[in-house]
């Protein structure tokens, strides 16, 4: 069975202050009057040793960050790639799904039961088109930072329940869609 190597590499934090507390002792063998030879003799290889793992870990951290910025860069350009290919997806979607309305009202079917897939005709939901916000009602309009926009939702919801119609708006409620289960 091989060993692992438990070797416990020290961390940048612990280095530091191996490195600061060489630098206190250094100091206080300088006052107690002891020259920078004979400090060297004393300290010199610790100080070294530290201070060459010290180096070491700084320039391997160093390098972690360039890689991880790297890698950022490469994650987001295949983000671009990626929501630039779900674009065309889903454009491609709406395309072959308003071919497939247009088809089937050609022929008059509403319904095609397949193996795999139910196509079927359904009616949207109402939907508000605004055409004047000016005359849009007060109580059918929201705020939003700096301006009043309709509420097309307050819209809808007021005339599925009143069936009224509100000057500057046209209420779409023939709207087809295509459905695939």
């Amino acid at each position: 069975m091989l060993e692992k190597n438990k070797e416990k590499h020290a961390t940048l934090y612990e280095l530091r202050d191996d490195y600061l507390d060489l630098q206190r002792a250094y100091d206080d063998l300088a006052e107690e009057g002891l020259t920078d030879e004979e400090i060297s003799e004393r300290l010199g290889d610790q100080l070294k040793g530290v201070e060459d793992e010290f180096e070491a870990k700084v320039e391997r951290i160093a390098l972690l960050c360039r890689n991880d910025q790297l890698m950022a860069g490469v994650a987001r350009e295949e983000s671009a790639r990626l929501a630039a290919r779900a674009k065309r997806l889903h454009q491609r979607v709406e395309f072959f799904e308003r071919y497939l309305l247009h088809s089937m009202r050609l022929v008059n079917k509403r319904k095609v039961e397949g193996a795999l897939v139910t196509v079927s005709i359904r009616k949207a939901p109402v939907s508000a088109h605004v055409l004047d916000p000016e005359k849009v009602p007060e109580p059918f309009m929201r705020h939003v930072p700096e301006q009043w926009v309709p509420d097309k939702k307050a819209l809808v919801k007021h005339y599925r329940e009143s069936g009224e119609e509100i000057e500057g708006v046209t209420f779409i409620t023939d709207k087809e869609t295509i459905q695939i289960r």
